[in-house]
Formats: C-alpha cells, sequence, structure tokens
C-alpha cells in the first residue's frame, strides 16, 4: 500500500492537499457565513415581530378611540331628553320614542369597546368601567322620575337640576376617558 502511495508524484499530492485545504477553507467560509447570516435574519425577523405587534397594538388603540367617541356621544345625547320631559318640554313617551330611534343608529359595539378595553388596555377598562357605572346613577334618575310620571308628576324641576348636575359630571367623565384613550395612542 506504502510502495502504491509512492508512485504519486509530488505535484499530485501538492494539487490533493491544496484541494484539501481549500475545500476546508471555504467550508468553514460557507459555515461562518452561513451562521452570520441566520443570526442576522433572526434579528431581523424578531424586529419585525415587535414592529408588527406595535402596530396591532396602535390600531387596537385607535379603534377604542373611536368606539369610545362614539360610545360616549351616544351616552351622553341619549340622556338629554329625559331632561327635556323633567322640565315639562315634551313626554315622557317622546323621551322614549326619542332614546329608541337614536338607538338604531349605533356605530359601535359596545362588547368590542369593553374587550379592546379588557384586553390590551387594562387603566382604560377600569375607568371605562366606573363611567358605566357611574351611568347607571342617571338611568336611576330616569326611573325614578319615570315613577312619578306614572303617578301623575310629569313635570319635577328639582329632579331636573339634579339630573343636569349628574349629566354635567357624565360630560366630564367621557371628556377625560376620552383624553386618556388619546393619551395611550399617543404613547405608542
Amino acid at each position: 500500500m506504502v510502495e502504491i502511495l509512492k508512485l504519486i508524484p509530488a505535484t499530485a499530492w501538492s494539487a490533493i492537499v491544496t484541494a484539501i485545504l481549500t475545500s476546508s477553507v471555504a467550508f468553514i467560509g460557507i459555515s461562518y457565513t452561513n451562521k452570520q447570516n441566520l443570526k442576522r435574519m433572526k434579528l431581523q425577523h424578531e424586529h419585525e415581530i415587535k414592529i408588527r405587534d406595535h402596530e396591532v397594538i396602535r390600531e387596537r388603540a385607535e379603534e377604542l378611540f373611536v368606539g369610545i367617541k362614539s360610545f360616549g356621544r351616544n351616552m351622553i345625547t341619549t340622556h338629554m331628553p329625559y331632561h327635556s320631559a323633567m322640565i315639562g318640554k315634551i313626554t315622557f313617551n317622546q323621551a322614549l320614542d326619542m332614546t329608541i330611534e337614536s338607538g338604531k343608529t349605533l356605530d359601535y359595539d359596545v362588547s368590542r369597546i369593553h374587550m379592546l378595553a379588557d384586553v390590551y388596555f387594562p387603566k382604560i377598562a377600569k375607568e371605562l368601567d366606573e363611567l358605566i357605572k357611574f351611568n347607571g346613577t342617571i338611568y336611576s334618575l330616569q326611573n325614578k322620575f319615570k315613577e312619578k310620571y306614572k303617578r301623575g308628576i310629569t313635570k319635577d324641576e328639582v329632579a331636573a337640576k339634579e339630573f343636569l348636575e349628574q349629566n354635567d359630571k357624565l360630560i366630564a367623565k367621557v371628556r377625560n376617558l376620552e383624553s386618556n384613550v388619546a393619551a395611550e395612542c399617543r404613547n405608542l
């Protein structure tokens, strides 16, 4: 076997060794390049995921803002006919009819607003819950007047004043919530 190896000229050995060394260097270079490319691609992928996640959160914040604006506007305007009923400008039934009519053109989904707030913006969710709870106090005033109205008392200036004061507080709470949602959008 050694005899056969001695028959191979030195130039051939030189070519074989050179080929092995060149192949090894090329293999090491390609492996290094592939490793660096993989590292760069992972970083790029992670960056793209962060950008996509940020865009999703921003879109949800904007959607929540638009929903809160519509919800707040409707919440405020729905109560106004009842004030007019309390001061005797319209009947309670007319106020109910106005409420029903305004409910036909709602451009928001309350459950979607709650989901967006609960899932993406817990601080906003808490404030939204407080606003809805406060809105319940205004409904309570409406119901008290409704009971009086059923008994024949069609005008109540004291109830109207309290109702208007509470509605003004509701307006302030709605504006504050809108402002906080807008701040969340800006901070993203």
